[in-house]
């Protein structure tokens, strides 16, 4: 048994290396000189270690700046992405209207559209709003290759929601888009968790039990309101 423990670190520490050793070799270059990589000098220690390459990419370069735009792009386009794609997903897997099943096919269709073919027309249409080498055009230009694809998944990811959740009474009672938001927001947590009304979530402090009986108390009454 020891021998198969022994044998077992060793492959996995000889995986290990194979994995990391290859990453290590590209960092590592960031630390030598010219010369080290020119003549394949000190392939996997730098010798000597320089700071060098990084102190003339923050402060003769540009790429602070760059840093910065990608930063924001990346911020506004995926809550851009993320507010339609939900809400698009939500409409195409729960509601009933006419063309539901057009609109999913062509998101699909737009999902499976190369983003080459759309670099010329989308620099087209950026040049004529004057929109061209901005932030906005990035953020105008990148929701059309997220939106399709993450609204697609979404939609898969809805239809995979138990209905029964939409049928108690908090989720019956608010509009759409507020059930909507509470499929996003509520849904996603581990299975193991009790819902709000089962009895394991009155066990602990006095204001839990309060409230566990007073919603149980308001529900008995309407209950039976309801009845009569």
């Amino acid at each position: 048994m020891r021998a198969w423990k022994l044998a077992t670190v060793v492959g996995l520490a000889a995986f290990g290396l194979l994995v990391l050793v290859p990453f290590w070799w590209i960092a590592s270059m960031s630390f030598k000189t010219y010369e080290q990589i020119q003549f394949a000098q000190s392939i996997y220690v730098p010798r000597p270690f320089t700071w060098e390459n990084y102190r003339g990419l923050w402060l003769e370069t540009r790429f602070p700046l760059w840093l910065r735009n990608s930063a924001i792009t990346a911020v506004i386009v995926t809550a851009i992405t993320t507010v339609i794609a939900c809400l698009s997903g939500y409409a195409v897997a729960r509601l009933r209207f006419p063309g539901r099943e057009a609109v999913a096919s062509l998101i699909l269709i737009l999902y499976l559209v190369p983003p080459a073919l759309l670099f010329i027309p989308l620099y087209r249409v950026l040049a004529e709003l004057g929109a061209t080498n901005s932030l906005a055009a990035l953020c105008l230009s990148y929701p059309t290759f997220t939106v399709p694809f993450c609204t697609w998944l979404l939609i898969g990811f809805f239809k995979a929601l138990p209905t029964e959740l939409e049928k108690r009474r908090w989720w019956t009672a608010p509009p759409a888009c507020r059930r909507c938001a509470a499929c996003c927001c509520r849904w996603p947590r581990p299975a193991s968790w009790p819902p709000p009304s089962s009895p394991s979530r009155c066990r602990g402090t006095s204001s839990s039990t309060r409230w566990c009986s007073s919603r149980t108390s308001g529900r008995s009454r309407s209950r039976s309101g309801s009845t009569c």
